[in-house]
């Protein structure tokens, strides 16, 4: 659970192309939406929790397209960015995606080594191990 309660999302479609998928325990929901227009809203029938899709970020939005830096700049910030989520939530997957390149996809399985290994390689995480100490004031 990362407290995201949704209050970005509106913004979000308005300047992509956004898909979310999201199913509880007894009913879900799936919409699409281009550019703020809602194009398709209907029942959800997949698995417990939530999925967002967005592509096309300010594609229709020049006024804010022409202050991003370089894609490849953009891209490393958000590739970090997940990368820090993936890596102090092990137990939700994280898939990001660019075009048909997978850039990232974790388990979700709650182990952080397994996580860490997924984010920064076998080279780096061969040689990751797990440390717990706490005492009266903090636990590391």
């Amino acid at each position: 659970h990362l407290g995201f309660r949704g209050e970005a999302l509106p913004s979000i479609a308005s300047i992509s192309k956004t898909t979310l998928h999201t199913q509880s325990q007894t009913k879900g929901r799936s919409v699409f939406f281009e550019y703020g227009k809602l194009i398709k809203d209907r029942p959800y029938d997949g698995p417990v929790g939530t999925t967002v899709i967005v592509e096309n970020l300010f594609h229709n939005t020049p006024a804010r397209l022409k202050h991003l830096k370089s894609v490849y700049y953009e891209a490393s910030l958000i590739i970090s960015l997940i990368e820090k989520f993936a890596l102090v939530n092990p137990h939700i997957h994280f898939r990001l995606q660019d075009e048909e390149k997978i850039l990232l996809n974790t388990s979700g399985s709650n182990q952080l080594l397994e996580v860490y290994t997924q984010v920064y390689g076998s080279q780096v995480g061969q040689y990751a191990h797990e440390f717990n100490f706490s005492d009266y004031d903090f636990s590391v």
